[in-house]
């Protein structure tokens, strides 16, 4: 909250632009939306924005592209649902790499890293056992119905992951559990 009062409505609007949040994202399965508000900018809302908050609406799914992003150093990739498809030896299709923009520097991802790797270690991914994961996790509550949707975040070097779960009285830390057997398989199986 006091970091988002520090840089004002201005410079949250334009940093939340920079990663395509308010801006349709057309995918190969999908076209991700959300909306920024601001309301004209008023104070607290900018401070509840800040930490997640507020009024402003982004899908887990493009969480995950932020914090890919970061991991990243800064470029921000496109996702496509599948890598490769092949008969008998012949590819058919393959999903392809592509940059949708840079939206922050290789400095600031380097100290975000630290933090987020941090936070990974809090929940118990230990370095030696994953490598250097990265994670985030997040509530959204919804007051007026007594649940809330959870969602945790998670990446290292190679895959970023997303766990989301809607109508939820669990936190979401829950899913800690459920990320670390993801992780297990891919390191035995990819």
């Amino acid at each position: 909250a006091s970091a988002g009062a520090l840089l004002g409505g201005g410079k949250l609007k334009e940093t939340a632009s920079k990663f395509l949040v308010g801006e349709e994202i057309p995918l190969d399965f999908t076209v991700l939306t959300s909306s920024f508000d601001l309301e004209y900018y008023q104070d607290s809302l900018v401070e509840q924005t800040a930490f997640g908050q507020g009024k402003t609406q982004i899908s887990p799914f493009q969480i995950a592209m932020i914090l890919q992003t970061i991991v990243n150093d800064g470029r921000m990739q496109k996702p496509y649902l599948i890598q490769k498809i092949s008969d008998d030896g012949k590819v058919i299709h393959e999903g392809k790499t592509e940059i949708l923009g840079s939206p922050i520097s290789k400095d600031t991802c380097c100290k975000l890293k630290e933090y987020l790797n941090s936070v990974a270690e809090s929940y118990g991914y230990e370095s030696n056992d994953y490598g250097t994961v990265y994670a985030k996790t997040g509530t959204a509550e919804v007051k007026t119905k007594g649940y809330n949707h959870i969602y945790l975040v998670f990446a290292d070097e190679s895959y970023t992951g997303i766990i989301s779960l809607d109508k939820s009285t669990q936190a979401s830390g829950s899913l800690v559990d459920i990320s670390k057997q993801i992780l297990d398989y891919l390191e035995k199986n990819m």
